[in-house]
């Protein structure tokens, strides 16, 4: 099992446990608890707080229009705005996509790379690749795709903003969700409190391992309809995996937390899946 370099005892025993429920693998539990945190979007927030999306990319608009009809800076200088100006419009761009990844309007939205080619033995290989970007409508069912090529960041020329150029081939650049993330990912509560934790991070970790925990669970009368067994929904043992791991990997947020705490956030997490099941009937 794949464990991370320097780790000390305490971080041992938990690979150890989850190696013993099937879990092999850590990269999958840390690619849920820290790369699935939507970046672009979070320094979004960090770098402009409540001002939207689409102020922020007006914004740039115009000062792009400055940047191309300007004679007065010099040009080491001009250089070294534009390529500022090149990595914010990226930053946006990549909080837009985040901040739409799974739909917009009626259309479902799917992300994924353009291989460049084939190794020796026929696997994809992917070296700077495009990304294409495929939408498809509810109700009926029209697909669509684009492109976005790869390119260098930080380049000191006034280029295409090849992202909202693909969205205007699908048709949705209009219909895109372009307010401020902030209420999607953080709060004026503490940091464990965040959304980006409670509603993201904290559900996909739970339903990760939960798989993996085979306690019984106590028979209810509000949430079974016969007399057979189920799995416990919060055995102690994955409450306690769960907040080790937290703890492990953002330990400044999650040191303070309690059994207690963890449990209430995934009950509410339950709760939401249950209305949205019964609001599907």
């Amino acid at each position: 099992m794949s464990k991370i370099p320097g780790s000390r005892q305490r971080q041992t025993d938990i690979f150890e446990r989850l190696e013993a429920r099937g879990i092999r693998d850590y990269g999958s539990v840390k690619t849920i608890v820290s790369l699935q945190i939507p970046q672009a979007a979070y320094l979004f927030v960090r770098q402009f707080g409540s001002r939207t999306l689409e102020e922020v990319h007006g914004q740039i608009g115009r000062w792009k229009d400055f940047l191309r009809n300007d004679f007065i800076l010099q040009d080491s200088q001009r250089a070294k705005i534009i390529r500022e100006i090149n990595q914010t419009e990226f930053l946006v761009c990549a909080a837009l996509m985040q901040s739409n990844s799974k739909r917009v309007g009626n259309w479902e939205l799917q992300y994924g790379w353009i291989p460049t080619g084939k190794d020796e033995f026929g696997n994809s290989i992917y070296n700077r690749p495009a990304l294409r970007i495929t939408a498809r409508h509810r109700e009926t069912l029209e697909i669509r795709h684009a492109s976005v090529p790869d390119e260098l960041l930080g380049g000191s020329g006034l280029g295409v903003n090849h992202i909202q150029k693909a969205f205007e081939a699908l048709g949705l650049w209009h219909q895109l969700r372009k307010g401020s993330p902030r209420r999607y990912l953080v709060s004026s509560r503490k940091a464990q409190g965040w959304p980006m934790y409670t509603r993201v991070i904290i559900p996909r970790l739970y339903e990760f391992l939960a798989p993996h925990y085979s306690n019984r669970g106590h028979h209810s009368e509000k949430r079974d309809t016969a007399e057979v067994p189920r799995k416990a929904l919060f055995p102690k043992e994955l409450l306690l995996d769960m907040l080790e791991i937290l703890q492990m990997e953002h330990p400044h947020f999650f040191g303070r937390t309690t059994l207690n705490q963890l449990k209430a956030n995934i009950q509410r997490h339950l709760g939401r899946n249950s209305k949205s099941i019964k609001s599907a009937l």
